[in-house]
C-alpha cells in the first residue's frame, strides 16, 4: 500500500501502521478518534492506541479519558466546539446544559435550541444532529420546552447568545467527546 501510494502520487512515505482490528461489519474494535472527536472509545485493556497532535506530541496507550462537547457547525460546515457544563439541569451564567431526557422543563434566563437525532442512546456519544436543527430561541427570563424522544435540547445563557443567534435551521449540531488526559489533542 505504501509503496503503490508513493509511485501514484509522488509523495515520500515515512511510516505505515497496521490501523487496527475490525469486526464482521467492517466496524473498528479499538478507539478511533477524527478530527479530534473520539468515534469510538477501545474496550480491549490489552490493545494500546496512538495519538498525534499539530505540534508533533506523539502518546501510546490506552485512551481511557474523554470530555463531552457540543459541536455547533455554521453554514460553511466549520466546527465549533463548547464544553458541556451541565446535563439536564439549569446552566449558570456561561454555562451550556444538554437535556437529553424527555419530558418537561422551565430554564430562567437561558435560550433553548432543540435537536432533532436518530441516535437512539442519547447519553452513547457521537450524537449526531441531524439537518432539522431548529433555530435557537433567544435568551428569555423563563422558557419551558419539551423533549419528545429522538430529541436533545441546547440550554445556553446570554454569554453564548451570539453564536446561538447566528444559527439557521438546517446547521448541524452534534454531542461528541474529544480525548482528554494523556491523549488530549490528539
Amino acid at each position: 500500500v505504501a509503496k503503490d501510494y508513493e509511485k501514484t502520487t509522488g509523495h515520500k512515505v515515512m511510516l505505515a501502521v497496521n490501523g487496527d482490528y475490525f469486526d464482521g461489519t467492517g466496524s473498528n474494535v479499538e478507539s478511533y478518534v477524527n478530527n479530534g472527536i473520539v468515534i469510538k472509545k477501545g474496550n480491549f485493556t490489552s490493545k494500546h492506541c496512538i495519538g498525534f497532535d499539530n505540534n508533533g506530541k506523539v502518546v501510546v496507550g490506552r485512551m481511557t479519558e474523554t470530555e463531552p462537547r457540543l459541536v455547533v457547525y455554521d453554514a460553511k460546515g466549520n466546527p465549533q466546539f463548547f464544553k458541556v457544563d451541565k446535563f439536564n439541569s439549569q446552566p449558570a451564567e456561561g454555562e451550556i446544559a444538554i437535556y437529553n431526557t424527555a419530558g418537561s422543563y422551565t430554564v430562567t434566563n437561558a435560550g433553548v435550541m432543540m435537536v432533532k437525532t436518530t441516535s437512539t442512546n442519547l447519553t452513547s456519544y457521537p450524537v449526531w444532529g441531524t439537518d432539522n436543527t431548529m433555530t435557537a430561541t433567544g435568551v428569555h427570563e423563563s422558557k419551558t420546552f419539551t423533549l419528545k424522544s429522538g430529541q436533545y435540547a441546547v440550554v445556553y445563557t446570554s454569554a453564548h447568545k451570539d453564536v446561538f443567534a447566528k444559527h439557521v435551521y438546517g446547521e448541524k449540531v452534534d454531542l461528541v467527546e474529544i480525548p482528554s488526559g494523556e491523549f488530549a489533542g490528539c
